[in-house]
């Protein structure tokens, strides 16, 4: 194959592709530089609007580029602007980094310089402005006192150590068996004061008096007997009261015993009219309890029998409605199919 022949073949290959790639759109060929629209941030509200406002301009203006035939551009020619539009960057890039590179190895020392001594200085106006100086000082003050105060009391403890630790060892057996022994002694003592102290004292807890009767602070406590056993001795009290012999050693026994009686606490049942009343009222009492117990009672049994009886009701009543199923059933079973139904005679008669 000559190279002429070859030259023409791929000539027509690409005019082949070319008008495939007219056929394509250039949205969906040709990729679009994304560019991020920073146009909202930092801006008022009157140049967003006209930033916003310059857009609708521009999307109308290229609507009606791309609809007029006189402006029209096909994707080959998009192609051919973008290549071309790169190079020419691609060339401004190339001759602004070789004049760059002379510059800055020119003047890159100076640079540096510059820029380690500006950043000295406002390190140091800063540190004038918050006072670090002073402030560093303080602390390396405090850090200093706390450390000094540290040690002294390390030291006291120490000292604090050794002296207890000294006594402890130098104090002799001796003096600690004299010490026990005295403290033992005193014990004693004491002990020996407080039992000749106790057995000079009085007791005063308990009264002994003359007609043989005892009163203690600890008395025990006796069943209560009933209103009719204490009417009853009452009642023979007052008869040996009234004996013309000994009725008047009886008034002042029973006189005194009932003092001491009442001045420990206890009640003296010993006037048979009291007695009396309260018995009567006690029987009163006791006669309503048991009238209104024997109320509550019948009320209880009028209300068992109603339910006994509602229950038996309801036995009954199922029987009878279990007796009328089954008959029910029975006369289900003895009907004939036909016309004439249940005959109780011969159907011949």
């Amino acid at each position: 194959m000559d190279d002429a022949e070859l030259q023409s073949r791929v000539h027509e290959h690409r005019l082949f592709f070319d008008k495939l790639v007219d056929l394509i759109p250039a949205k969906f060929y040709i990729s679009k530089d994304e560019e991020e629209n920073t146009w909202h941030y930092g801006m008022s509200k009157a140049q967003r609007a006209a930033a916003k406002q310059a857009t609708r301009e521009n999307l109308k203006k290229a609507k009606r580029d791309r609809l007029d035939p006189d402006k029209f551009t096909s994707t080959l020619d998009l192609l051919q602007q973008r290549s071309e539009a790169s190079s020419k960057t691609e060339a401004k890039a190339a001759d602004a980094s070789e004049n760059g590179n002379a510059q800055v190895q020119g003047n890159r020392a100076t640079t540096y310089e510059e820029l380690r001594e500006r950043l000295r200085k406002r390190m140091e106006e800063l540190r004038a402005k918050r006072n670090a100086d002073a402030a560093a000082a303080t602390a390396r003050k405090a850090r200093n006192w706390k450390d000094e105060k540290k040690k002294q009391n390390a030291r006291s403890q120490k000292r604090s150590i050794g002296v207890a630790a000294q006594h402890t060892t130098t104090q002799p057996a001796e003096t600690h068996k004299k010490q026990k022994l005295a403290h033992v002694g005193g014990m004693a003592e004491n002990v020996e004061k407080e039992i000749g102290d106790k057995n000079n004292t009085f007791e005063f807890g308990r009264v002994k008096m003359g007609l043989g009767s005892e009163v203690n602070g600890q008395s025990k406590k006796r069943r209560r007997e009933s209103k009719e056993k204490l009417l009853v001795k009452a009642t023979k009290l007052q008869q040996q009261m009234q004996d013309p012999e000994n009725g008047e050693d009886v008034r002042l026994k029973h006189t005194w015993n009932a003092a001491l009686s009442r001045s420990s606490g206890e009640k003296v049942y010993d006037d048979p009219g009291l007695l009396k009343q309260s018995v009567k009222r006690e029987k009163l009492k006791r006669q309503k309890s048991s009238k209104k117990w024997g109320q509550r009672k019948e009320t209880v049994n009028q209300l068992i029998d109603a339910k006994q009886q509602t229950r038996q009701e309801h036995i009954k009543e199922r029987k009878q409605q279990k007796l009328e199923r089954k008959m029910a059933k029975r006369e289900k079973k003895l009907l004939r199919p036909g016309f004439e139904g249940r005959r109780e005679t011969f159907i011949n008669e």
